[in-house]
């Protein structure tokens, strides 16, 4: 289970700003790394189209694991999916389930996938870019849940489901799972009342992370960003 302790850093801009003035780490890695992952991308893409249609999924919206083990996860693509084990729906109750399909629904309609690719992406070429990785990870589960509380109504009955299945994953999960990153701060912001976007303390940010867009990928839209930067500076 990826529960990566996100450890407070003075302010939020302090926080934001920290990644900025970080200059550890040769290019020249990050530059291997780079290249690196392109490869491995340009392979796996090719043995997807290899494999037989038996072993691929069907397209639709919900996809449900015979297994016991409790996870969930957003797959995305052409249609996207929401893959949960059976496992994870037994251990819920109905409200519950309701707030992760819609956490997890979330991560496809705002295609966090590309938030995350850009990330990764910036990191390989930059390393000193790293922490801002993990944030943004961080942040991608932060805006899913808060749209999944918008969608059912009440934040409390986001941070339970958060917190139930944090306790059912107990031996791993994916990457993006919903109790994937950060459990006690998402509760914690769950609990509390929603504060308003903080403009002062993103624009200092919003230059750098629009330069790692510009740097790998046009596929994130830039006034998305803004909404990204309000989970991920605060």
């Amino acid at each position: 289970m990826f529960l990566i302790q996100v450890l407070p850093v003075g302010t939020p801009l302090d926080r934001c700003l920290a990644i900025a003035r970080s200059h550890e780490g040769p290019t020249w890695l990050g530059a291997g790394a780079f290249v690196m992952l392109l490869g491995m991308g340009a392979s796996l893409r090719s043995a997807l189209r290899r494999l037989p249609p038996r072993m691929r999924a069907e397209p639709g919206p919900l996809v449900v694991l015979p297994v016991d083990e409790p996870t969930a996860f957003a797959v995305p693509g052409k249609p996207g999916h929401v893959v949960v084990s059976a496992g994870m729906l037994r251990r819920l109750d109905g409200d519950e389930r309701r707030v992760l399909l819609a956490h997890e629904r979330a991560h496809l309609r705002r295609h966090h996938h590309r938030y995350l690719w850009v990330a990764s992406m910036a990191a390989a070429v930059a390393p000193p870019l790293e922490p801002l990785r993990r944030r943004i990870r961080f942040a991608t589960e932060r805006w899913a849940d808060e749209d999944a509380a918008g969608e059912v109504g009440d934040r409390r009955l986001v941070a339970r489901t958060i917190a139930r299945a944090a306790l059912a994953q107990s031996d791993g999960a994916p990457a993006m799972a919903l109790a994937g990153l950060g459990v006690r701060a998402r509760i914690d912001a769950l609990l509390e009342q929603p504060k308003a976007r903080r403009a002062s303390h993103l624009a200092g940010f919003t230059g750098l992370l629009v330069a790692a867009v510009g740097l790998t990928s046009s596929t994130v839209q830039v006034h998305h960003v803004a909404a990204l930067l309000d989970h991920l500076c605060t």
